[in-house]
């Protein structure tokens, strides 16, 4: 599987877009805590210089663990270093768009469970 959302597709949706690059460390951290990291951690630690880095790499690594999309922490690397604003961008479209789904599996679950019913059936013999 590939990203949803092409690298070079940054102003596909302009509101993303310029939230990321306003509050890069918001937009890490909505990422992170999509992936099940801690937002608080991951936004603090883009504040720091060498280490907001690492801290893209390893949640975008996560992000393509999460969505199995293929890839290397090598290339996570590469895009994080040479197109950092598209990278991120990227991330959370893809973050978005997992959110989106999820949602729309619980509303379907919800659905499902309420005009079911039960979902087990009980004889009892006397």
């Amino acid at each position: 599987m590939y990203w949803k959302f092409g690298l070079f597709q940054c102003l596909g949706d302009l509101s993303v877009c310029i939230m990321t690059i306003m509050l890069p460390c918001y937009a890490l951290g909505m990422q992170a805590d999509a992936v099940g990291d801690s937002c608080i951690v991951c936004g603090l630690m883009y504040c720091v210089p060498g280490i907001n880095l690492a801290a893209v790499v390893c949640v975008r690594t996560k992000i393509r663990a999460v969505r199995r999309i293929q890839g290397t922490c090598l290339e996570d690397l590469a895009t994080v270093v040479f197109c950092h604003p598209c990278a991120m961008i990227q991330q959370t479209r893809e973050v978005e768009e997992l959110q989106r789904r999820q949602d729309e599996k619980s509303d379907y679950d919800a659905t499902t469970t309420a005009t079911e019913g039960p979902s087990e059936l009980t004889i009892s013999r006397y």
